[in-house]
């Protein structure tokens, strides 16, 4: 039997219907702030990037990614529906 091969996760995205009470709570759970808050116009979306802390030995794992939907047609607000 062969070993499976080794694989790094970019990041977690996770749908959200209030961004900004997440980015409270995540705050809170992950001891920092988000190193990236945007709108993706084209996506729909409003987002909140959390990357691991700086010179912590994880340093250089994955990220967490808040998604808020920005219009009823967003794909992430009807993710959110179902």
């Amino acid at each position: 039997m062969t070993r499976p091969q080794s694989f790094e996760i970019s990041h977690v995205g996770i749908a959200v219907s209030n961004l900004q009470e997440s980015i409270a709570r995540y705050k809170l759970l992950l001891g920092n702030d988000p190193t990236l808050v945007s709108e993706v116009k084209d996506q729909s979306v409003r987002i909140a990037i959390f990357s691991p802390k700086e010179g912590s030995e994880k340093s250089k794992g994955s990220r967490i990614e808040l998604l808020e939907p920005t219009s009823s047609n967003s794909p992430i607000q009807r993710f959110l529906e179902e």
